[in-house]
């Protein structure tokens, strides 16, 4: 509305107005130099509790609350002083008070009107105690989270912080109001932080901040530690502000950290203890040998079937060390990745094993090209394949290799044998180290060759799952991130 009226007197002023304000869906009344209320519409009888004829002609204070009153008049005066169209109250709380003596929030437009009796003022009134109870109840759920949280506006201000933040960044809640959101953020990354805000309001949804980077806040002492951040946007009648939880990960830092330097220990100590059992296993196997050869034509069967058993008994040792190094390797491996083309692997793979007569592997037709480390894959599927054929009993003994679908960004490999199956209960103990469900006597092997399978799928962001019947077959499936869609014959 425009701050400037053609002069006409107070009657037709006020049914030039009746018209505008009663169309109005909100609260409007027409106040003079005074505070003499002189017009309202419905919208108004409604907020406040009044018929029209009691509130036309009293002073507009009867609508403030009591402990505002003594202060109204200065405001108002303040007003006249200077008017223009105008928020009354920016930047602070407004409260109305209704007949029943009930005070609700409220957001007052004051507009001037010049007429031949002076200047009066058409003023909106919205009740706004939806949004504050919105508002409120955003509070709550802020104030309760176990996370530093941090709401903003499109600006990047602070306009509203948790307990948890005042406890984790060392601030009281009022150095943060009104401040930038960079104060948090160490001085290095200062320069680039509004860009990605901006980028983040042009396409506002919940994610995870700087996902694939290392992320670092500052406390108000100007120690830097580790966070992770979560974001969501939060729809108001102001636009969208962001919501921002904040993880201090320091412990979890720490807790990997000190994970690598002792998988990098326990690394370091399985090569040592290798190499020293190992000697005395080599020297087992050679007075054994030296026996056999100084004593031959002279032993009887049982003496020739210990010196056989001792020579078994040192090959499983040997095995057991190679299977833990073997375990070692993966834990402390940095993959080291490369395009793979997982059918002329698999291909290889078979042909390097020396499979028995009785084993017949089956291969599909179509496969994907995989971005992986090839030692780890190769120990996968060597262990699998291996896997398949030592708890079998059938004749022929069959492996099939497959992929369930190698035209998308994650490929299934199947291994499918037709073995004597594993029973549900046991299907999570098989993936632990030395758990093993029959007598090395009736199988051999140490129990870690599946332990290393499901290490090696998990470096390389992989899973595997497991279906088998008893008495039937297994089949074990790896999913591996696919690079680009191959066909092989």
């Amino acid at each position: 509305m425009s701050n400037h009226v053609t002069h006409v007197n107070q009657r037709d002023v006020l049914e030039r107005f009746r018209m505008v304000v009663e169309s109005s869906p909100n609260a409007m009344l027409m106040v003079d130099r005074g505070g003499q209320i002189l017009l309202v519409n419905a919208e108004a009888e409604k907020l406040f509790g009044y018929v029209e004829d009691a509130l036309v002609g009293q002073s507009v204070d009867i609508l403030v609350p009591p402990r505002f009153r003594s202060n109204h008049a200065g405001h108002r005066a303040g007003f006249f002083a200077e008017p223009s169209a105008r928020v009354m109250g920016a930047g602070r709380d407004l409260f109305a008070v209704r007949k029943d003596g009930v005070e609700v929030p409220v957001e007052i437009g004051l507009t001037p009107c010049d007429t031949d009796e002076g200047v009066f003022v058409l003023s909106t009134i919205i009740d706004i105690s939806e949004r504050k109870r919105a508002e409120n109840r955003i509070r709550l759920v802020v104030e309760a989270a176990p996370n530093a949280m941090v709401m903003i506006d499109r600006q990047g201000e602070i306009v509203l912080v948790n307990s948890q933040t005042e406890q984790i960044f060392g601030y009281d809640r009022k150095e943060l109001i009104g401040q930038k959101i960079e104060i948090l953020v160490p001085e290095r990354y200062r320069g680039g932080h509004p860009g990605h805000r901006d980028r983040f309001f042009a396409e506002p949804s919940a994610r995870a901040m700087g996902a694939g980077r290392d992320l670092y806040a500052v406390r108000k002492d100007g120690r830097e530690f580790p966070v992770e951040i979560g974001l969501n946007p939060v729809e108001t009648e102001e636009g969208v502000l962001v919501l921002s939880a904040i993880v201090d990960i320091t412990e979890r830092k720490q807790a990997e950290q000190a994970l690598r330097e002792a998988n990098e220990s326990l690394g370091q100590y399985a090569y040592v203890v290798s190499h020293d059992i190992r000697a005395p296993l080599r020297a087992i196997r050679n007075y054994a040998d030296f026996l056999r050869e100084d004593l031959e034509g002279k032993l009887e069967e049982e003496q020739s079937e210990y010196l056989d058993g001792l020579a078994e008994a040192v090959d499983q040792a040997e095995q057991l060390v190679n299977d833990l190094l073997s375990l070692s390797r993966v834990e402390r491996r940095a993959n080291a990745t490369t395009p793979i083309e997982m059918g002329t692997l698999l291909r290889d793979l078979v042909r390097m094993l020396q499979l028995p007569d009785d084993v017949e592997v089956i291969f599909g037709s179509q496969w994907p090209t995989i971005s992986a480390d090839e030692t780890l894959v190769r120990q996968i599927f060597q262990n699998l394949i291996l896997n398949g054929i030592k708890f079998n009993e059938s004749s022929p003994k069959r492996i099939e290799l497959t992929c369930a679908n190698s035209h998308t960004p994650v490929c299934e490999i199947q291994i499918r044998d037709n073995g004597i199956g594993i029973e549900p209960r046991h299907h999570e103990q098989i993936f632990r180290v030395f758990q093993r469900l029959h007598d090395s006597e009736a199988y051999e092997g140490t129990g870690i060759g599946l332990a290393i399978v499901k290490k090696a799928v998990s470096k390389l962001g992989g899973s595997l799952d497991l279906e088998s019947t008893p008495g039937e077959g297994t089949t074990f499936t790896v999913k591996l991130p696919a690079l680009k869609v191959g066909s092989q014959s």
